[in-house]
Parts: C-alpha cells; sequence; structure tokens
C-alpha cells in the first residue's frame, strides 16, 4: 500500500487554522501569504535560495567561460610561440642580396646567403638585404625610410619580404668611428611570425652588430644577426 502526503491550504486571505508570513521575489517585492503548512517561511526560504542559485548559474556560468577564453586569447598573443608565414606558390622565395659596389667579398656573401636560407626556412619570412653608400641614396632621399620603402616595391611585388637596406657612410673624423644608416621594412603579411616586439628585437642586433662592425666585414655582422635572430625564434618555438 501507498503512503499519502498531507495537502496544505495557501491563500491571500486568512482562513481558519492559517498563520500569515511575509515573503519576497526575487525582485524584493513582498506579499503576504496565509497558509496552513507549518515552517512554511523556512521551505520558502530554502526554495528560494537554491532558484536563486539556479538562476545565477545560469548567468555566471557563461560569462565565466567568456573571460577564460578571453584571458587564453590574451595569453597566447604573448611570446609562448609563433605563426610561421605561409607563402603562396606564385611569390619569388629566392634570396636577395644586392651589393652592386662589391662591399662583400665572395665568402661573406656565401655566409650570408645560408643565414638567410635557414631563418627563411624556419620562419616563412623571406629576407633580403640591400648595400649601398649613404652618398648615393641621399642625393634622391632626405631620409632612409622612404629610401627603403622605395626599395621595397621596386624589387618586390608581395608582401612576404623583409627587407634591410644599409648605408656606408664617410669616417666621423671627431669619433674615429665609420658613419652607417640602415633601415627595416616589413611586408604587410608578416604580422602573424613578426610582431612589434619581435620588430624591436631585430633593430636591436642589428644596431649592435652593425656598430661592432663599424664599417668592415659588414656581410659577416649580418650573417650573425640573422643567426641570432633565428635562434631568438627557435626559442620562442612554433
Amino acid at each position: 500500500s501507498g503512503g499519502g502526503g498531507r495537502s496544505y491550504r495557501h491563500s491571500s486571505r486568512p482562513f481558519s487554522g492559517s498563520r500569515a508570513y511575509v515573503i519576497y521575489n526575487r525582485m524584493g517585492q513582498s506579499r503576504v501569504v496565509y497558509t496552513d503548512q507549518p515552517n512554511y517561511h523556512e521551505e520558502m526560504t530554502k526554495g528560494m535560495y537554491i532558484m536563486s542559485l539556479i538562476f545565477g548559474a545560469c548567468f555566471l556560468v557563461p560569462g565565466a567561460i567568456a573571460i577564460l577564453a578571453g584571458l587564453g586569447m590574451l595569453i597566447s598573443s604573448f611570446s609562448f610561440g609563433y605563426h610561421k608565414t605561409t607563402v603562396p606558390g606564385y611569390v619569388d622565395q629566392n634570396i636577395t642580396i644586392l651589393d652592386e659596389a662589391q662591399h662583400l667579398s665572395v665568402s661573406e656573401t656565401a655566409t650570408l646567403e645560408q643565414s638567410l636560407t635557414d631563418f627563411r626556412d624556419h620562419t616563412g619570412i623571406i629576407p633580403a638585404i640591400e648595400f649601398t653608400e649613404d652618398a648615393s641614396w641621399q642625393q634622391d632621399y632626405t631620409d632612409m625610410e622612404s629610401f627603403a620603402y622605395n626599395e621595397y616595391i621596386c624589387h618586390f611585388d608581395d608582401e612576404y619580404h623583409l627587407l634591410i637596406t644599409y648605408g656606408y657612410g664617410a669616417e666621423n673624423t671627431g669619433t674615429g668611428f665609420q658613419e652607417f644608416h640602415y633601415e627595416t621594412m616589413w611586408g604587410d603579411d608578416l604580422g602573424k611570425t613578426a610582431g612589434e616586439k619581435d620588430e624591436e628585437k631585430l633593430r636591436n642586433l642589428l644596431q649592435k652588430e652593425l656598430a661592432r662592425a663599424n664599417g668592415t666585414e659588414v656581410g659577416s655582422a649580418m650573417s650573425r644577426v640573422f643567426d641570432d635572430y633565428l635562434a631568438y625564434y627557435e626559442a620562442k618555438g612554433l
């Protein structure tokens, strides 16, 4: 045989045997309930508490997921790795070293070409270096950035190259050091592989090695730059 539960009466008006309870909905609005159910206030409080938890979870859980997803994207944007540039098949990926005045020796050129090739194969970025003289580019340009931009669009019809221009200058009689200028010009489609921090890293390497070279064996200095730059990317990992 089955057991039966007792039913209780609830009303907005008093009746025989009833007690009055003030309850609140989730909007904070109050109303009076008359019932003969014992412990009605405690049961309602428990039920409303559970409903509040369910109601809150419906909003908090998706919000927490969205926040965690955003944090994940933010963390991944830092230097915990990088995406290798995928170059379309129609782009010429041959290494370019422009040295019309033949400042570099044959061995320097060969070593530099190998360093640039290794860097390209690992990152997907296609490096190119142009060696010129300050007296030459300064005839038509007031700054090397403009010269480098013009050289980029003249030699490459894609946005997958990294061009470095280097200008040999005259000796500074006051300091005894050889003057030089350099500029980096990045293709627009290299952003997934090289961010601002990566571009700054290259500039720091160039400044250190080119200043140390002081106008001699600049090709070897460029080789060291790209060997160190490759090691920097290898440390980041794919």
